[in-house]
């Protein structure tokens, strides 16, 4: 499993599988691995999913979100809140990972993951504060 926090920071988003990566990202040691898996001719395929949400996923953001709601607290956001991020649902996460699963055309292949559409931070707060029944102002 990789992530795409491994890309360059670039002005175009979503990201694409092709675009650079980042040897300084906080997500090397995970190009390493697949520097390592290429070297030594060892088959795999690299999933880089963005933010994931859902039910068990093992760091639920959106929780922090509700929690900060809930409480009635400010919900601090990178920037002026318009930053644009992607997200993705752990379950097309894990559809994901079962499809390449056995699947021979899959290997030496990258396939980010994430929602169709990107979001900003600020959509984020308001999208879980209306889920929450909270005034999303």
């Amino acid at each position: 499993m990789s992530s795409a926090g491994v890309y360059l920071k670039s002005d175009i988003m979503p990201h694409c599988e092709p675009d650079a990566t980042d040897p300084k990202s906080r997500h090397k040691g995970k190009l390493h691995t697949e520097a390592y898996l290429i070297e030594q001719e060892i088959p795999f395929t690299s999933i880089r999913p963005t933010y994931i949400y859902g039910a068990l996923n093992y760091n639920p953001l959106e929780q922090w979100f509700f929690e900060r709601i809930a409480a009635g607290r400010p919900v601090p956001v990178p920037g002026s809140g318009l930053n644009l991020t992607g997200l993705g649902h752990v379950q097309d996460l894990a559809k994901a990972m079962a499809s390449v699963l056995g699947n021979e055309k899959a290997i030496g292949q990258v396939y980010n993951i994430q929602d169709e559409k990107a979001i900003t931070f600020d959509g984020i707060v308001r999208a879980c504060a209306q889920a929450a029944g909270k005034d999303p102002a």
